[in-house]
């Protein structure tokens, strides 16, 4: 292995956990968390939490009857606070998955609200999103799509997306959308964009994905837009149909930005398939 070459850990994660708030919507992710479950080898684990004990009696018939059907397990408890119930069954080792429904529009693409958004606030490691678009019978093929935009911090998210790919048994496809513009006369091999890498962006995706290259077919792939990031990679996605997608999200306060919305939020709203957001507050890639 040469000195540019990495190695992504195995994917550790036993258990996807579905929060619902008793809306039909949010059970939109029940059946997409399945498929993926089995795909990698985890089991399904439904979580809510009810604002009274009535509430939560009435919501314990409905999780019965789903997890009797999906062959997982299901908890409700009582919690004012949504936020003391997601903490008492949090994972500090990281091992469980959320796994959510978002609603929202291509422009701001928020999460469903309540215990969903919660979950978001509260989590300090990666998060599964199902969108609109994401159908019981989402992709199952295809490759891992990763999302980067030039910098060094969106880097991080490949040996979380590589650690996915193996055990989905999927190769990987790096993207980026870089504003078409030439290179800077001035300064040779600088390119003065307003989104996306300052170098070529062919030679920057295609060096992401030899430097990863262990054991596992990368490539990588450079989008051109002048104007919309969000809605270029929406449009890829939904051509490549990949088997999951791997963005990660700037904010300095995790996963929190996506209850409002952002570029993961609106990209977890067009793709066809589950969406794995991955906070890069507490990451810094090595490359």
């Amino acid at each position: 292995m040469t000195q540019t070459q990495l190695r992504a850990p195995a994917l550790a994660v036993t258990s996807l956990l579905v929060p619902l708030d008793g809306s039909s919507y949010a059970e939109r992710a029940v059946w997409p968390a399945c498929r993926m479950a089995a795909r990698v080898g985890a089991t399904v684990h439904l979580w809510s939490a009810a604002p009274s004990p009535a509430a939560a009696e009435a919501r314990r018939l409905r999780m019965r009857v789903l997890a009797d059907a999906i062959g997982g397990s299901w908890e409700v408890v009582v919690a004012y606070e949504p936020l003391d119930g997601i903490r008492r069954a949090g994972d500090p080792a990281g091992l469980t998955v959320p796994c959510l429904a978002t609603h929202g529009d291509n422009r701001n693409a928020g999460l469903v609200h309540s215990v969903s958004s919660a979950v978001v606030a509260a989590s300090e490691g990666p998060v599964l999103l199902a969108g609109p678009a994401v159908s019981p019978e989402a992709p199952t093929g295809g490759t891992v799509a990763v999302c980067v935009d030039g910098t060094l911090e969106s880097e991080a998210v490949m040996p979380v997306a590589i650690s996915w790919a193996a055990a989905l048994g999927s190769d990987v496809t790096v993207l980026t959308v870089a504003e078409p513009v030439p290179e800077s006369l001035r300064h040779p091999g600088d390119y003065p964009r307003r989104h996306g890498p300052r170098i070529d962006a062919d030679d920057y995706v295609g060096e992401i994905a030899r430097s990863w290259q262990d054991g596992i077919t990368i490539r990588g792939k450079a989008i051109y837009d002048a104007v919309d990031v969000r809605s270029a990679l929406v449009d890829e996605v939904v051509a490549i149909q990949p088997a999951l997608v791997v963005i990660g999200t700037h904010s300095p306060h995790g996963l929190r930005r996506l209850i409002s919305g952002n570029t993961a939020a609106a990209v977890a709203h067009g793709s066809p398939a589950l969406v794995l957001v991955v906070p890069l507050g507490a990451f810094v890639a090595t490359r």
